[in-house]
């Protein structure tokens, strides 16, 4: 629900440095192999399009492809030919282009500890689960526990330019949006507007937002009645409230009604705002310095979550927490 600025990620990238180089030039190095395969050399069309791949592709980080050069490759090679080269399950060129760039191989290792890095512990797209990356301990064949670690990746991996459509992006790292498996199951291939990666140092976090309406809070004061709070999602591809939008976050993952069930927080923050006005605040924020000696971490305490827009990612809820929570005058 918020962008994450393109410094974070070169940043990030260039930690991996030596690492990425060496995924990059092993996938280029076995896509070029794919001209030899015999399935391929026997089907003009697949043979023609992984050598327009190969060409496009030189001299080119097949991991670190840029915002615009994805966009640019996507558009001078388009999708992928549908071909299939036997009755076998996945004897595709889709499958073989994929199986080449070493997709299913990255996902259970680099990809979580890449993510770890970025510090993705959210769903990017509903925020409501956590998406974490883990180090778990290793053990031999004899059950013994060994010295290293093992990443292991309690999310999913979605891509903006789907896969199906376009494999030779799926290996791209500003085309991998972690996320719920919930999320990623709804979304399969079908498009979304949200841009995870922005161009932009300061991404707005204002393009989606969650608010409580007047007349519910109102209605919640008379009684403390949660149930009577009514949750609403701004999302800006909503054309129409009468009709779906496509690519629209609302209508594909029912962010809405994912928060209605999670009154209770809402009124939790509006008795707080009641009780924590901003003189008592202050006197708590002076009592207590030596412990919390920023007010930054007080906010934190005060509403449970991270209360600035580039933590959002950091723990689930965290978007729908600020936004309350600031229109309640909170923080």
């Amino acid at each position: 629900m918020i962008a994450i600025s393109i410094l974070t990620i070169n940043e990030c990238i260039k930690y991996f440095e030596k690492e990425i180089e060496k995924y990059s030039n092993d996938a280029f190095n076995k896509l070029k192999l794919l001209a030899d395969d015999k399935k391929i050399k026997n089907n003009a069309k697949a043979l023609k399009f992984i050598k327009m791949l190969v060409k496009e592709l030189e001299n080119k980080n097949i991991l670190t492809l840029g915002l615009d050069e994805m966009e640019t490759l996507k558009t001078m090679v388009k999708k992928v030919p549908t071909i299939t080269f036997s009755k076998k399950k996945d004897d595709t060129l889709q499958s073989k282009i994929i199986n080449a760039l070493g997709y299913h191989s990255k996902r259970g290792s680099f990809y979580p500890k890449y993510f770890g890095k970025i510090g993705i512990k959210a769903c990017v797209y509903c925020n409501s689960q956590y998406t974490l990356s883990l180090e778990k301990s290793t053990f031999n064949e004899s059950g013994k526990k060994q010295d290293t670690l093992h990443w292991v990746a309690k999310f999913q991996v979605d891509h903006f330019y789907s896969q199906i459509d376009y494999p030779y992006l799926s290996i791209s790292l500003l085309n991998l949006y972690p996320t719920c498996a919930t999320c990623n199951n709804i979304k399969q291939k079908k498009p979304v507007n949200f841009k995870l990666y922005s161009d932009s140092n300061t991404p707005n976090p204002n393009n989606y937002a969650f608010s409580i309406t007047e007349t519910s809070k109102a209605e919640y004061l008379i009684d403390f009645n949660h149930e009577k709070l009514a949750i609403t999602f701004h999302d800006p591809d909503k054309i129409s409230e009468e009709s779906f939008s496509e690519g629209c976050l609302q209508d594909l993952f029912h962010i809405q009604e994912i928060y209605n069930t999670q009154k209770d927080i809402a009124a939790e923050l509006i008795n707080k705002s009641l009780i924590y006005n901003d003189v008592y605040k202050n006197s708590l924020f002076e009592s207590f310095s030596s412990v919390v000696p920023h007010p930054k971490q007080f906010n934190r305490i005060l509403i449970g979550n991270y209360d600035t827009p580039e933590d959002i990612h950091k723990r689930p809820m965290s978007k729908f927490i600020q936004d309350i929570a600031k229109g309640l005058h909170l923080i």
